[in-house]
């Protein structure tokens, strides 16, 4: 390509090496970005199975009130009872609100419940319950993303929760999955490409560099004694330190002004003889001429 046509080599290897960082630098965000997804993916389908699960004890009351072995509200009493005292990896637990919304039962804020969630909103100003219940009736159920307070958390952290709808008592059922450690995870690849980055850019660039200055040191040795040999200047001495394409460059140079100091001495000897020939042959000719006279 004409634009690298008049760049320097060393200049076109660091960019070969520019070029094979950035690809792997891309590579490396892609990676890292891929292993985010795939957490949070997994996080999420773990989030809808143990809703599913959970939705069961919903049903099974919901079955038994209708069979008339208990009253509507003794077994809405008795799923909340048993929702509340679940739990999953340690502290993940279920909630209920309605369609209000408005929060029926949570087993860590307790003054959340009876209260009018309409308006509630996270650090980010997302309407977390109203958003779960245009889920849940736009589609029954599916996931919603918002901020939450983590015991221990200076902050709101990241967290994913999986709603349900219960149509028969107009129930809402959920229970999320907090994200901090797939941040932390995700942060902390980044962080271990940025140093194996920096490494591979060190090691390359100074594999370059000295590769650069390998060949550009020949070449320029090789333009030097071509300038001076322009000039009619043979008193020139060249050092090969190396066998390959540049060292054999220097070689055939060497020879080159070998050669044409040879050539020079010859030619120069050729001239002398000349030089000697014409001198006899005038001087006999001078003898020639004065023994005529």
């Amino acid at each position: 390509m004409s634009l690298f046509r008049n760049l320097r080599i060393k200049y076109k290897l660091l960019i070969i090496v520019g070029l094979a960082v950035i690809g792997l630098g891309t590579t490396m965000v892609v990676n890292a970005l891929t292993m985010r997804s795939s957490l949070d993916t997994e996080k999420q389908l773990k989030t809808r199975h143990v809703v599913e699960v959970a939705y069961g004890a919903l049903e099974h009351y919901y079955r038994l009130s209708q069979a008339g072995n208990m009253t509507e509200d003794a077994a809405k009493a008795a799923a909340i009872a048993e929702l509340s005292s679940l739990r999953y990896e340690d502290k993940d637990y279920f909630w209920i609100n309605d369609m209000h919304p408005t929060m029926i039962m949570h087993p860590f804020s307790a003054d959340l419940v009876g209260k009018d969630l309409s308006d509630y909103r996270d650090a980010e100003g997302n309407k977390v319950f109203s958003t779960m219940v245009d889920v849940v009736k736009r589609q029954d159920a599916g996931f919603v993303h918002y901020l939450w307070s983590k015991p221990g958390a200076q902050k709101p952290v990241r967290k994913v929760s999986y709603v349900k709808g219960f149509k028969p008592w107009g129930w809402v059922l959920g229970s999320g999955i907090y994200l901090d450690d797939v941040d932390a995870a995700f942060w902390s690849e980044v962080r271990t490409n940025i140093i194996v980055l920096t490494m591979i850019i060190c090691a390359f660039g100074l594999l370059a560099w000295q590769i650069a200055r390998n060949i550009q040191r020949p070449l320029d040795e090789a333009i030097t004694v071509s300038n001076k040999l322009s000039e009619g200047n043979l008193e020139v001495t060249i050092e090969v330190m190396s066998t390959d394409e540049t060292g054999q460059l220097l070689t055939a140079m060497k020879n080159m002004v070998g050669r044409l100091k040879d050539i020079v001495a010859d030619v120069k000897t050729a001239a002398d003889n000349v030089a000697s020939g014409s001198q006899q042959l005038s001087s006999g000719s001078e003898q020639l001429s004065q023994g005529a006279s």
